[in-house]
């Protein structure tokens, strides 16, 4: 069947798992209270998805990927929730690898209002144009850009901070900042901008009227739109108010950004009548008329199933980009059907499915962007590391020849008929190195530093950022390849390692650990071999495919 997604909607006061199908929609979620701290939260985030699989008889190999909504500051990119104000306790939290180390499964993190915008463009008032601005407008104001029908995130994902935009010297405090766009039209600033306003106010009898309508001096969205109902012009003012400073707001991204279509959620879409005229007229006043006439300005729709679009969104974004660089798709169908047939010849490794997706995945990204392959192991190991270069290296299952901008600059550069020659039986290479080859450095490494460092100190003079190194183990605890596995981070690498079904060194500290469910040694080196021929196979076939 269809994998699958799952989302987590993480929110200040409450939090929900949901699941829903391959392009986004949710059918099912359950909600949690956020507790205090990570580790309560953490431990109900474990239950709740553990409850919801078995309402619908799923396990983890039914889940494609794992997307989480949540609110800010965090670093997307590396997976991390960085101390939002919300979540006290949450510092530093790498929440991307807790997941996927939990659950086996690919997990994508993504501010809260960035994957709102997903929702909405996807399924909402975006209605998928081309280019669109979304705007949350609840407690706070946050934002999410699609641009060229791609959400814009920024280098580490904090694209969209529209509420930190000052739009005045002084004035209520948002974002940190006095006068700021959030400062004026986030629920909390605007309730401060009308204590300020109510304080001045000409026509002080209309404020009593209102601390009477609503029975104290509380000037939240929802008193504030009680009083205007029953007629209090201060209520009517503070629309007026907030109206003109959310178009002086519009404004600026308008001229900025040409979008076809802004959408703005929670207060906007309840509140559209009344904030619009005022809104309206500081557009006009200040926005050029052709990008003005170009846009529109639309309520949200997705309402109170936003949170649960966006999480699962989330996912299917990570699942796109993720597995996507420059333009190549590295899931094809036929390339699906060499994975899936690899557990119809091996069923034991249907439980490795996921990390095997994962390891493939890593690998064609780094293959794509021109990176290396360095691996390493001991024993039958040291020749399976041998066996692969020579799989990635030259044509394997198929021919592939090389492109024919290389075959063309071989026959420019040696007309002879050399360079032709040269050329048909040359074939094209993914870079990989066995470092179990080079006996004088190996031997000189173990007899001077230790044969601990035999690996460490090639990956420390072959890895750059980008490039992998394989680690093959049956144990998982092989000290000179645990080294090198080290030595790779420090270098920027990313690091995959064939074990054991143990939990082991390797398996805490590599990005990928494929796990193969057998103990003794010869069994395990039994499955390694089918699973780095289908890596192979799949990584041969992306290769070709990109030539086309």
């Amino acid at each position: 069947m269809t994998k699958l997604l799952a989302g987590f909607d993480i929110g200040g006061t409450k939090c929900a798992f949901c699941l829903g199908t391959a392009d986004g929609k949710p059918f099912d979620k359950i909600k949690f209270a956020t507790e205090p701290g990570f580790d309560a939260v953490w431990q109900a985030m474990i239950l709740t998805a553990a409850k919801m699989l078995e309402r619908h008889n799923l396990t983890w190999q039914d889940i494609a990927a794992i997307g989480v909504s949540c609110g800010g500051p965090l670093d997307s990119r590396q997976g991390v929730v960085m101390s939002p104000p919300n979540l006290p306790g949450w510092d530093n939290i790498p929440l991307v690898k807790l997941l996927e180390d939990e659950f086996k499964v690919p997990a994508f993190l993504m501010n809260d209002a960035n994957a709102c915008a997903l929702a909405e463009w996807r399924f909402g008032a975006g209605d998928n144009v081309e280019n669109m601005i979304f705007l949350t407008m609840g407690t706070g104001l946050g934002g999410g850009i699609i641009v060229n029908n791609d959400l814009y995130e920024g280098r580490s994902g904090m694209a969209g901070e529209i509420g930190h935009i000052r739009l005045k010297d002084s004035g209520p405090v948002g974002f940190g900042k006095e006068g700021s766009f959030e400062g004026f039209c986030g629920g909390s600033g605007i309730a401060r901008h009308a204590e300020q306003i109510a304080a001045e106010y000409p026509d002080q009898q209309s404020v009593k009227e209102y601390i009477a309508m609503t029975g104290s001096a509380n000037y939240s969205m929802r008193n504030l739109d009680l009083a205007q109902a029953c007629g209090n012009e201060f209520a009517r003012h503070m629309f007026d108010v907030t109206g003109d400073m959310l178009g002086q707001g519009l404004s600026i991204l308008i001229d900025a950004f040409n979008p076809d279509r802004i959408v703005i959620g929670s207060i906007f879409a309840r509140s559209e009548e009344l904030l619009r005229p005022a809104m309206q007229a500081a557009l006009c006043r200040e926005t050029l008329g052709q990008s003005l006439n170009d846009c529109q300005i639309l309520p949200a729709k997705l309402g109170d199933d936003i949170g649960d679009y966006a999480a699962l969104l989330v996912a299917r974004y990570g699942l796109e980009h993720g597995a996507k660089d420059k333009g190549t798709d590295f899931w094809r169908p036929e390339i699906e059907e060499i994975f899936d047939d690899l557990f119809v010849r091996y069923p034991v490794l249907k439980e490795c499915g996921n990390d095997i997706r994962r390891m493939y995945e890593m690998l064609a990204k780094c293959f794509a962007n021109g990176g290396k392959l360095l691996i390493c192991g001991n024993g039958g190991s040291a020749s399976d590391a041998q066996h692969i270069v020579g799989e990635l290296m030259k044509d394997f299952a198929v021919r592939r020849g090389v492109k024919k901008s290389v075959a063309d600059k071989f026959t420019t550069m040696f007309p002879d008929g050399s360079g032709s020659k040269l050329a048909e039986q040359l074939t094209e290479a993914m870079s990989a190195v066995s470092l179990s080859g080079e006996c004088a450095l190996e031997t000189a490494m173990a007899n001077d530093v230790g044969a601990d460092m035999v690996y460490a100190q090639q990956v420390y003079g072959l890895c750059n950022t980008g490039d992998i190194v394989l680690g093959l183990s049956t144990s998982g605890n092989s000290g000179n390849v645990v080294n090198a596995i080290k030595t790779a981070a420090v270098k920027g690498g990313r690091s995959l390692a064939i074990t054991g079904g143990r939990d082991s060194q390797l398996s805490e500290i590599c990005d990928v650990t494929i796990k193969l469910p057998e103990s003794e040694t010869y069994l395990i080196q039994e499955l390694t071999l089918p699973v780095y021929h289908t890596l192979c196979l799949m990584l041969e076939k992306n290769l070709v495919n990109g030539m086309k």
